[in-house]
């Protein structure tokens, strides 16, 4: 039996030992919570010396120079050169040149999506359809497809030429090709596009320029039409002119076949391009015509449908179609162009010319 001496000694020696266990335990918790409170101390000091670097690179540049510095810093970008010297080497030349290869991966206009381009800096603007690009070394004289500016001597030239100066010069630009490589002076015949520009669209929306239909390059030719009507209602550029340049009026002469524009099916079944569009000619009158040489004319320059050598006869008729052959078709021809030509919502008029140029008859809807 254990005496009460020795049992007051193992209550005091267990009480003993569970405060040291205790102390042991509090310091261990003191000694964890000290340790994060001093990490947490350092995370904030390093966050404090990281954190202007951070506004500096989340918060976007309030001025264009700053905005260059930090291009300037973060990539090495060559920037294209501009010349200051006209060359006097410019190539008119049929071959393609052999530039480097582009692909669009997108379509944003009307040119035909991974159209490959030939790639080059613009050395020089010519007027404002013309420009002289230099490909890997060469320079070649380009013609933009589908519009027409102002030559320099006529009203909104100069104009013209420094807007496409602006859109152009000095800078990167890809030209795609349509149909054709080369006009008949041996420039390029191409549609051209920078980082941010449609050129020959902007051009014709600003009022610089005129769409103009050059078969077979038409591909373009109605998102080209539909921006000349743009600026044209907004009276921009060369449509603030008192006369724009038009055909010129003719007093419609009298055809003694009466030979008329019977109607006009402007709108199409076909999707898009409507080829089925189609006027209908006829001879109205009491003796045959031969049409060989006559001109039917869509409104718009360069949509023209020349007759081929054939009779007309008393109560007939012939349909000339967009892009179709029909057994009703007028010398078994069409206009021949890819795209639409008849507008759907806006007044056009179809005009007939007999073979010496004299306006016979005149169809509007």
């Amino acid at each position: 039996m254990v005496d009460k001496r020795t049992l007051y000694v193992l209550i005091v020696s267990f009480i003993g030992y569970s405060i040291a266990c205790w102390l042991i335990t509090l310091n261990i918790i003191l000694t964890v919570q000290k340790n994060s409170l001093v990490k947490q101390q350092e995370l904030t000091i390093q966050l404090a010396t990281i954190e202007p670097t951070l506004e500096k690179l989340i918060t976007p540049p309030t001025t264009t120079i700053e905005a260059e510095i930090l291009i300037d810093k973060t990539y090495s970008r060559k920037k294209p050169p501009i010349s200051t010297l006209i060359p006097t080497s410019t190539i008119f030349a049929n071959p393609t040149p052999q530039g480097t290869l582009l692909t669009f991966n997108r379509d944003p206009w009307c040119v035909p999506r991974n159209s490959q381009s030939e790639k080059g800096y613009v050395t020089r603007v010519i007027d404002g359809d013309t420009i002289e690009v230099s490909i890997d070394g060469t320079n070649y004289a380009v013609r933009y497809i589908g519009i027409d500016a102002p030559e320099l001597d006529q009203p909104f030239g100069y104009e013209a030429y420094q807007a496409n100066q602006s859109l152009v010069e000095g800078k990167e630009v890809s030209l795609t090709r349509n149909l054709s490589e080369t006009d008949v002076y041996g420039r390029l015949l191409r549609y051209v596009i920078t980082s941010k520009h449609f050129v020959n669209k902007a051009l014709v929306e600003n009022g610089y320029a005129y769409a103009k239909s050059y078969p077979p390059d038409v591909i373009c030719d109605r998102s080209l039409k539909e921006a000349e009507r743009m600026a044209q209602s907004s009276g921009k550029g060369i449509w603030t002119l008192t006369v724009p340049p038009i055909e010129p009026a003719v007093t419609i002469v009298p055809s003694q076949g009466q030979i008329v524009i019977r109607t006009i099916h402007f709108e199409g079944n076909v999707p898009e391009v409507e080829s089925d569009e189609f006027a209908e000619i006829a001879n109205n009158g009491g003796v045959p015509v031969n049409l060989n040489s006559w001109r039917l004319n869509a409104d718009d320059t360069g949509q023209d449908f020349y007759f081929p050598n054939m009779t007309l006869n008393p109560g007939e008729s012939c349909r000339v179609y967009t892009n179709e052959i029909h057994t009703d078709s007028c010398g078994n021809s069409s206009f021949g162009i890819a795209i639409a030509i008849w507008n759907n919502t806006e007044r056009e008029c179809g005009r007939l010319y007999n073979a010496n140029g004299s306006l016979v008859h005149e169809y509007c809807y």
